[in-house]
């Protein structure tokens, strides 16, 4: 039974948070990095390259109640772009006249776990993230972008256990804007393919794999009453489905993700800018093998977003989110977000940030007859502290600490055994940069 909490733990509480939908754009990354000056190649085109050296200690590696799996990681990181000039540093045209606006970015990082354990070191993988933007027209009045983002993730398995979780997630996207007249009213189609894929089967779901193929639909509305201001209208319409997850016969069930939003996006005041959105979503839950009546969200959604200038470099922001999203192990679990963060810039080079954040996360649709429960709620902090320092145009150090702490209100069981699925993460890291 060891596998299956392996999977349990491991899929439900870190991978089931990365899994997408049809409105989810993208996975999470390791690779983050900055942007420095350039070396043009023409006038209208740049060159960016950079790399970096990350090293952090991260005191629960398996992601385990005991937390006894400590480990220094080194990561050393390389980031390529190539992208047209922004408009304020393009020579010889007019601000707003060119007609692509373009970015070719890669960048990678291998993390080493520089541990006595053998299983912690096995961890040891390779980042991926890289993206392709094209923007024809981009200040018109009718714009088309089409784009391309993928990540590799690796994240270890809860445990002691030499497997890892590697997922491959690619977006392909294309949408067209069109803003008529005075441009106070504009209209955008979209579409999206995403494909979720796993690049080893999970033992602990008896071989199968939750691989996920989905399509998505957008239609948005912005009427922009005033300058800074506007009022919006998204709608958007999904396919998601994992043809090969089977856990105990129980086929995995497609699902068809409506989610409607109206919102009201701006600057209200001079120090106070929003974003306001409640909508409708519904899951659209379809009968598969083993789930002739599956779960199905059908309610409201939530998207709040307050941003408070408390001084002329520093910024106070809280947040509320509601929605819903696929899963591996239940139909679908619910997620209700708060968070609080602040950002203060001195001295134009030395960014301090903070945040924290609080998530109810309800699983619904759990087979019984697999895990032992039918429904599921957990409980989600996070916090983190970051200060990044530009020492030069090219030159940046940073260091930060985050914690994430999950606690479930339950323990679920397969073959009898229960299994509780609850942990706690600390990882400090030191960075430095070069980026051109």
């Amino acid at each position: 039974m060891h596998g299956w909490r392996k999977v349990w733990v491991g899929a439900v509480v870190v991978a089931a948070g990365l899994c997408c939908l049809a409105g989810t754009s993208r996975a999470q990354t390791l690779i983050k990095y900055n942007e420095g000056p350039g070396l043009k190649l023409s006038d209208s085109l740049v060159f960016h390259g950079g790399g970096a050296v990350v090293m952090s200690y991260d005191s629960n590696v398996f992601y385990s109640k005991d937390g006894v799996s400590g480990s220094f990681v080194l990561m050393p990181m390389a980031h390529l772009d190539l992208a047209t000039l922004p408009p304020q540093r393009l020579e010889g045209q007019p601000e707003g006249t060119q007609m692509l606006d373009f970015r070719l970015r890669f960048a990678t990082g291998y993390r080493a776990y520089l541990s006595d354990n053998d299983n912690v070191k096995k961890q040891s993988n390779l980042d991926v993230d890289a993206g392709l933007a094209l923007t024809i027209n981009p200040h018109g009045k009718v714009k088309g972008s089409i784009g391309d983002e993928f990540v590799r993730t690796v994240t270890p398995q809860n445990q002691e256990g030499p497997g890892s979780y590697v997922r491959d997630h690619n977006v392909a996207r294309a949408r067209l804007d069109v803003a008529p007249g005075g441009g106070m009213l504009a209209f955008s189609v979209g579409y999206s393919f995403i494909l979720d894929w796993w690049e080893k089967d999970l033992s602990g779901l008896g071989g199968s794999n939750p691989n996920m193929f989905a399509h998505s639909f957008e239609l948005g509305v912005k009427w922009k009453f005033l300058p800074k201001t506007a009022v919006t209208l998204d709608v958007s319409e999904g396919l998601v489905s994992r043809p090969d997850l089977v856990v105990g016969g129980v086929h995995h069930p497609d699902s068809y993700p409506l989610r409607v939003w109206l919102g009201l996006v701006g600057q209200l005041t001079y120090n106070l800018s929003t974003i306001l959105k409640a909508g409708y979503g519904n899951g659209f839950y379809q009968s598969a093998t083993g789930r002739p009546n599956p779960a199905n969200f059908n309610n409201a959604l939530v998207m709040a977003q307050l941003r408070f200038q408390v001084a002329p470099t520093g910024a106070l922001t809280l947040s509320f989110n509601r929605n819903f999203e696929d899963s591996l192990f239940s139909d679908f679990y619910t997620d209700n977000r708060v968070k609080l963060g602040y950002d203060h810039m001195f001295l134009s080079r030395l960014l301090v940030s903070v945040d924290t954040g609080y998530a109810y996360r309800q699983y619904s649709g759990l087979d019984p007859s697999v895990w032992g429960v039918s429904s599921r709620s957990d409980h989600l902090l996070e916090a983190h502290a970051a200060v990044s320092w530009r020492i030069r145009d090219w030159l940046f150090v940073a260091a930060g600490y985050d914690l994430s702490y999950v606690n479930a209100d339950t323990a679920v069981s397969f073959g009898g055994q229960a299994y509780d699925p609850d942990y706690v993460k600390h990882i400090l890291y030191l960075k430095a940069e070069a980026s051109y």
